[in-house]
């Protein structure tokens, strides 16, 4: 993802409405994995449902079975609040260091309290490297013999 495509992320993180349009302004219209998934998600932005529905449906489709497309996906999934279809979208994403780096944005918030979320973490294993370093970052901590994300 690009810095214009960081730009929008962050911007679904603040929930700000015309920063969100301008960051969308700014994406490239050559784009052709990203701009007709925004493109659609933009455009549902004061239909929640329908855009969440819109999400599940594309898990069905052929074509936006990539990391990239899961990728914008599970942002979106985010920021409309569908924290369970962003960390199956997430989990889909080929490597550990795809899934470690993109986990932790802000929009992301939701998703890490999942027990789901839990899981990813061991599956990569970043909770052995947390117990083995106590280096356990910004948002998970060990609670006893286990641990909790914000």
């Amino acid at each position: 993802i690009n810095q214009i495509g960081n730009g929008l992320v962050v911007a679904l993180a603040t929930r700000d409405r015309a920063e969100i349009e301008k960051r969308f302004a700014l994406m490239p219209a050559d784009d052709v994995i990203g701009r007709p998934l925004n493109s659609t998600m933009m455009a549902l932005l004061d239909d929640e449902t329908k855009a969440r529905e819109t999400l599940h449906n594309w898990l069905k489709e052929p074509n936006y079975q990539t990391p990239t497309h899961h990728l914008i996906m599970a942002q979106w999934a985010a920021y409309f609040g569908d924290p369970e279809l962003a960390l199956e979208l997430l989990k889909s994403l080929q490597g550990r260091q795809l899934i470690a780096n993109f986990s932790w944005r802000q929009l992301f918030k939701d998703m890490r309290k999942l027990p789901g979320f839990k899981d990813l973490m061991r599956d990569i294993g970043l909770v052995d490297y947390w117990s083995a370093t106590g280096k356990w970052g910004d948002y998970c901590h060990p609670v006893g013999d286990d641990f909790e994300c914000e």
